[in-house]
């Protein structure tokens, strides 16, 4: 097993040390954001900070070595490492989400292997692109997947399929494989933003699953760790949809205050920050963010007590909140990269880099614009049909 996440050389066993970690290797991140960037992929000293930050365990359940996080906390850690780099916390909370569920739903002998090497780190796409066939003693499972962030640092992969055949044909389920048993094209993924990802595809053409590793899906029985695990597993994952945005927000606004204290432009004498439209409107933008932040709160409030609706219904609430936070934070973003001119646009500063992320970040299904029209549908449901 894997050293406590209490161990002082791995960072902190709660929010507070994961937070204070954060802090701690803020520079160091920072100076390797480029090169990341040109690899198409963290750099390794980035995942060596991290893991040993503990960050790569945000999510994991207690037993196997967790901190215990609520939604809430998770989407905290991850807002404040974006504030650093979007496609860390990116890296950070596939990684470890992913290999929670494998700790909370595979089996003892599933979770004994897993846990008995290196720390491990999970990629995939759980959405059921692949098949399933019963075979003796598990299944046969086979496809093709895409976006498979963090691949470069996880050795072990996650993947949603459908089963064809027998008893449970057509039921959705997941299922877990060393990172050896898959065929990863890595030059699938040159794109505006979040490069640092390393969001690949890649295929299984065909390989024997035991039972034991593999769950069913949206909802598996919780084997270990807290009642955050009895939720639907893409409700766990709204934690990615909410602290990224959020904290890239944050670090827009913080960077464009900075830039302009000095920035003077169309040849004025005055800095653009002492202009009443850009005060005007720096802090309608920290209005929405700040709104946007409460949104969230309130979210997993209520989803962690469990109020007033059930599992499903909330995740569609949840998948449109976080379309609106993403909505909010890249407005956010787009303003002050406006407001930065042409020193903005150049490579090596934050602005352009957050804005080209978040646009990145809006494209990703659970928080498509379809998650707005499911939410609306289900407020007509509950006010207009008197429900």
């Amino acid at each position: 097993m894997t050293e406590a996440m209490d161990d002082p050389e791995t960072g902190g066993g709660n929010a507070a040390g994961l937070l204070a970690a954060v802090g701690d290797l803020s520079p160091t991140m920072e100076a390797e954001i480029r090169e990341s960037e040109r690899r198409g992929h963290l750099t390794d000293r980035s995942v060596r900070l991290l893991h040993r930050a503990g960050l790569f365990r945000m999510a994991w359940p207690v037993e196997l070595g967790g901190p215990g996080l609520g939604l809430a906390q998770q989407v905290a850690v991850l807002n404040r490492l974006a504030r650093v780099d979007a496609t860390a916390a990116w890296n950070v909370a596939v990684g470890s989400l992913h290999t929670g569920f494998a700790g909370a739903y595979l089996s003892d002998e599933a979770v004994a292997e897993i846990w008995s090497g290196p720390e491990p780190v999970t990629a995939g796409q759980m959405a059921a692109r692949g098949w399933a066939e019963p075979a003796e003693g598990g299944l046969v499972v086979g496809g093709e997947w895409s976006f498979a962030s963090g691949m470069h640092q996880s050795n072990w992969v996650i993947s949603g399929a459908r089963i064809r055949g027998g008893p449970l044909d057509g039921r959705e389920i997941d299922f877990v494989v060393p990172v050896e048993a898959v065929e990863v094209d890595r030059a699938s993924w040159e794109v505006m933003g979040l490069e640092a990802t390393g969001s690949y595809d890649y295929r299984i053409t065909r390989r024997f699953v035991p039972d034991g590793w593999w769950f069913p899906m949206p909802i598996a029985p919780r084997l270990r760790g807290g009642p955050l695990f009895d939720l639907p597993v893409p409700t766990q994952t709204l934690a990615l949809h909410l602290g990224v945005p959020l904290g890239a927000a944050r670090r827009s606004i913080e960077e464009v205050c900075r830039l302009a204290e000095a920035k003077q432009r169309d040849f004025s004498p005055t800095t653009i920050g002492a202009r009443e439209s850009f005060l005007t409107e720096l802090a309608r933008m920290d209005c929405r963010v700040s709104a946007a932040e409460l949104a969230a709160d309130d979210l997993c409030r209520r989803i962690e007590s469990g109020s007033g609706t059930g599992p499903m219904e909330m995740l569609l609430r949840g998948r449109a909140v976080t379309r609106w936070v993403t909505e909010v934070a890249l407005e956010v973003a787009v303003w002050a990269l406006g407001q930065g001119g042409g020193q903005a646009a150049r490579l090596d500063h934050p602005l352009q880099r957050i804005a080209r992320d978040l646009l990145v970040a809006r494209q990703h299904v659970m928080v498509d614009e379809i998650a707005l029209a499911a939410r609306g549908a289900q407020l007509m449901t509950e006010h207009a049909h008197g429900t």
